[in-house]
């Protein structure tokens, strides 16, 4: 395994510890948020509650003030008693649905239904003017009920509070342990975390990084035995503990060959003596025997050169009556060659005559040829246009079955297609005109297509004829080939009889001078004969001091 994921385990655990402290803060939220609507339910019933109070007494001032007042100034007291009647009836029943489902709950609401009840009966009754049988319902009827709905009010408020209370006590505590139980798991998971990360650093990445170390400085120290440890190892370090060892095998692989290469420097130095030695010893036998057939050759070339110095002068004389001879029969061949050269470049003249014909013939017969394909082609676009024209003819046949339809169409249609019978039958007129016009382009096609068949053939005799021309031009070209060929030879052979006479010529004159020139080297000769017969002492002398030379290296 990877150092990464080791060393990513307790990243994984901080990660862990986190959705768990999520997970725990999401239960808190949770539970605080369910007492919040509780708590917030029981507010609004609180509110409720006290509204339905206040209504109630104010019901009860506005129909006293009614029955108090004279008739003239009952009106605006009426209306607002009958008026806060029907927003404390509305009140009521939006109350009733979130009241404890008990006795007093439900004595409550009779309770306020019969105090609306009477008050609206009461303000009636004083309306009609009857202000002592009001007081007296007032007084008999709402009172009473108002204060025993008053009494349940008062006391489902104070249970209300207590209730708010005890909610918003239980909403703190939870938040307060949510708050402890997120710190302290929190605190737990980040100590563990560092507390694995620093083991897991020790025990994986600082102690066998540690035992390479010291291992890496034996090596560079020069200890090649050295163990090295955690190459079984398949991680990083594995790999540098791997990698450590390939160097520890390479560096005593490096030390052997250096002392491999000390030894044959060694032996090499040895061999190379001793071939030296071998060398100067044959050295000095092949070069005695040099210098004793140099020695010998002196000799013979003194002789020689004696020997030369009288044929030179026997050749010279001889040279002499030859070279008039020669000079006579270069002047008698030069004639000859000058006519066979004006008659091989008549021949010639002729042969670029013959052959200018047949390129001619040729370019003519490639010229046909390309007529002949462009009239190829123009049968083959006039074959095509003959398609595009049937598929036009065919268009048009349709455009004027569709006019003609448009058309019946249009009368069917009566008034309101007049217009569009006028569109069907321009229609109809432009495909009548389309199918003529088709029809004249289709004779037009097929009159090219005849005029088309003649010029090939046409064409095709020409190309025969010129065909016939150009072979019977590389018939004649090829007779003056052969006679510029046989005339071509003759003037060679002419002009090489020439060329050799004036090559006797000056062989002759190259002879005699030669003949001189080889009497005065004779008698050079001898003098140098003479001359290496001494160096080849003094080399012998050099000889001997350069083997000593070699022999004591």
């Amino acid at each position: 395994m990877r150092l990464t994921p080791k060393l990513l385990l307790p990243v994984v655990g901080m990660a862990v510890i986190a959705g768990v402290l999520v997970i725990a803060g999401q239960i808190g939220l949770r539970r605080t948020a369910a007492i919040s609507h509780t708590l917030e339910e029981a507010q609004a019933v609180m509110v409720q509650a006290t509204e339905v109070r206040a209504l109630s007494r104010a019901i009860q001032r506005d129909a006293l003030n009614t029955i108090l007042e004279p008739a003239a100034a009952k009106k605006p007291f009426a209306d607002r008693a009958l008026k806060r009647v029907g927003e404390m009836r509305a009140l009521v029943a939006a109350l009733q649905p979130r009241l404890p489902a008990d006795g007093a709950m439900t004595a409550f609401t009779r309770d306020q239904e019969a105090v609306m009840r009477e008050a609206e009966a009461v303000v009636k009754t004083a309306l009609a003017g009857d202000d002592a049988a009001a007081a007296t319902r007032f007084r008999e009827q709402v009172r009473p009920r108002e204060r025993e709905a008053s009494t349940l009010t008062d006391g489902f408020i104070d249970d209300q509070g207590r209730t708010i209370a005890a909610l918003t006590a239980e909403a703190a505590r939870v938040r307060a342990q949510t708050g402890q139980a997120l710190a302290w798991t929190g605190a737990l998971g980040v100590a563990a975390a560092l507390a694995g990360a620093s083991i897991l650093g020790l025990r994986l990445v600082v102690r066998p990084l540690g035992r390479l170390t010291a291992t890496t400085r034996a090596i560079i120290a020069g200890d090649l035995d050295v163990a090295v440890a955690a190459t079984d190892r398949g991680d990083e370090l594995g790999d540098l503990a791997r990698a450590l060892a390939v160097f520890r095998d390479t560096t005593a692989a490096m030390r052997r060959l250096e002392a491999e290469q000390a030894a044959l420097r060694r032996q090499a130095d040895q061999d190379r003596k001793a071939a030296q030695a071998a060398v100067a010893d044959t050295f000095e036998a092949q070069v005695a025997g040099l210098i004793a057939d140099l020695a010998a050759s002196a000799r013979e070339m003194r002789d020689t050169a004696d020997a030369m110095a009288d044929a030179a002068g026997v050749t010279r004389d001889r040279s002499h009556a030859v070279a008039g001879t020669a000079v006579q029969t270069s002047a008698n061949v030069q004639m000859v060659a000058t006519a066979s050269e004006q008659l091989s470049a008549t021949v010639q003249e002729i042969a670029q005559q013959v052959d200018r014909s047949r390129r001619q013939a040729q370019d003519a017969i490639a010229d046909c040829a390309t007529s002949a394909e462009v009239v190829g082609q123009l049968t083959d676009s006039t074959a095509k246009i003959t398609e595009v024209v049937g598929m036009i003819a065919g268009i048009a046949a349709q455009t004027n079955l569709l006019a003609l339809n448009a058309t019946i169409e249009a009368a069917r249609a009566g008034e309101a297609g007049k217009g569009f019978a006028v569109v069907a039958t321009e229609v109809k007129a432009l495909a009548t005109q389309t199918a003529q016009a088709t029809e004249d382009v289709t004779d037009q096609v097929r009159r090219i297509q005849t005029l088309g068949e003649r010029t090939a053939a046409a064409i095709a005799g020409m190309s025969g004829a010129i065909t016939g021309m150009a072979d019977i031009a590389l018939a004649i070209a090829s007779a003056v080939e052969e006679q510029t060929a046989a005339t071509r030879e003759v003037a060679r052979g002419i002009t090489e009889a020439a060329s050799g006479a004036e090559d006797m010529s000056r062989d002759i004159a190259q002879v005699s001078a030669a003949a001189t020139t080889t009497g005065s080297a004779a008698t050079q000769i001898k003098g140098t004969s003479g001359k290496l017969a001494e160096h080849a002492d003094v080399l012998t002398g050099a000889v001997e001091r350069f083997l000593g030379t070699v022999r004591a290296a």
